[in-house]
């Protein structure tokens, strides 16, 4: 189910013949986030997160003074409220000092138990992190208390829970309890297919291409390579030109996805014994590699990426080399192949295969045949005639390099240009 289906369960509560229901999907998909959404503005809500809870207990702290007290002080509820808070006045003297000792009385519970009578409307309880919850936590006893909750007057509770993330010990425990606690399991696999990204601060065009061309489905990821590049962009005070700033955006979430979720890597094939292909895995794998997986097409250099990548590694960005890629980048001139349409792409390849015919050293003769290979195959261009012209002008290349007792150029050559495409890799390691 996907994540935007939380709305609709939610907005649907009323009528729902469930007290407790339990949103279980993977971490990041989008399911507190569609629960928060459902929810906004509903003042009649207590929002617990199991996370950094150390005593079962501070659930009815927050129930009582997020439901039964917050917002209730002109009604019934708050008539009750005021006669405890007057009573314990008169041992403590002062009603501020009497509501500090309301407010962290060890019977809570009870307090909570007979505001709640007065309820006429629905209430709700989510409790969210269940997985997250403190490893000396008892989940017997957080069940006995969801319980407790649901059997009050218009009180529903809504759980959200990555149960898959439990610890072997509370999972055995949730699977032997929750039948008996939980009365409806919505099960969350995709995030949702309509998000408000401009909520999460994300521009929306561009994530919308990116996510067609790379499977993310953790929100909590796209956040977090939002925020890198927040991040990055402090040091751009004077890179102003939108087209470098959109590829520093790209490159900055190819960084943050790819070494969060390894999404081009390829697990080795136990059968391979050719050296050659295990070689070219191997080279595959690299996250370097991985990450030029995103960046077809685009005009920044490879230099700007490990800088990026380094940055996001280590925590070290030189400004005035960024500064200086910004330079380069001006100087590059023509619109990046990544933002071409198909025909743009088509009028290009002829101009690709020239620069191929005409390269002066095996880092140019690469670049060309790897450029032409990638945008053809996207194309469904028959290329063959280029791969062989690459071939031949390769196998001239190495043998003049072994010649001239180069060979140790060759390893750097590759290096200075990560192929995209595999058939260019292929015959190049060959």
């Amino acid at each position: 189910m996907r994540a935007d289906k939380i709305k609709t369960i939610i907005g649907n509560i009323n009528d729902l013949p469930y007290k407790t229901i339990l949103f279980d999907g993977t971490w990041g998909v989008g399911k507190s986030y569609a629960v928060n959404e459902a929810l906004a503005g509903n003042p009649d809500v207590c929002k617990i997160s199991m996370f950094g809870m150390t005593d079962a207990r501070q659930i009815y702290h927050e129930v009582l003074f997020q439901l039964a007290l917050k917002n209730n002080v002109g009604g019934k509820i708050g008539e009750i409220a005021n006669n405890i808070i007057e009573g314990a006045a008169k041992v403590w003297d002062k009603v501020g000092q009497a509501r500090d000792v309301v407010q962290n009385i060890a019977n809570e519970r009870e307090l909570f138990l007979l505001l709640s009578k007065e309820f006429t409307f629905l209430h709700i309880v989510v409790i969210d992190d269940l997985e997250r919850m403190n490893s000396n936590m008892n989940l017997e006893e957080i069940f006995g208390i969801i319980e407790e909750l649901k059997q009050c007057n218009y009180v529903k509770v809504i759980l959200v829970a990555n149960t898959a993330e439990m610890s072997k010990d509370k999972k055995e425990i949730f699977d032997k309890y929750s039948e008996k606690v939980i009365e409806r399991t919505y099960a969350i696999t995709e995030r949702a297919e309509s998000v408000e990204w401009s909520k999460l601060h994300i521009h929306a065009q561009f994530i919308e291409k990116f996510l067609n061309l790379h499977k993310v489905e953790n929100l909590r990821t796209l956040e977090k390579a939002q925020r890198f590049y927040d991040d990055v962009i402090l040091f751009c005070e004077d890179c102003n030109k939108d087209e470098f700033l959109e590829e520093l955006r790209l490159i900055c979430y190819a960084i943050v996805v790819e070494s969060t979720h390894n999404l081009y890597y390829k697990e080795d094939d136990p059968n391979n014994t050719d050296s050659v292909k295990k070689m070219v895995s191997s080279i595959e794998n690299t996250l370097e590699h991985r990450i030029g997986k995103y960046l077809y097409g685009t005009k920044s250099s490879n230099n700007l990426t490990g800088m990026l990548l380094r940055y996001y590694q280590e925590g070290t960005l030189d400004k005035e080399q960024l500064e200086a890629e910004y330079r380069l980048f001006l100087k590059s001139g023509d619109k990046p192949n990544y933002y071409k349409t198909d025909a743009e792409i088509k009028v290009m390849l002829p101009d690709l295969k020239k620069g191929l015919l005409q390269a002066k050293n095996i880092v140019e003769l690469n670049e060309f045949a790897d450029s032409y290979m990638v945008w053809s195959d996207i194309l469904e261009e028959d290329n063959e005639d280029v791969l062989t012209i690459y071939k031949n002008g390769l196998n001239k290349m190495l043998k003049q390099a072994v010649r001239d007792g180069k060979e140790e150029i060759l390893t750097h050559s590759y290096d200075l240009f990560h192929m995209s495409s595999d058939k260019v890799k292929i015959i190049y390691m060959e």
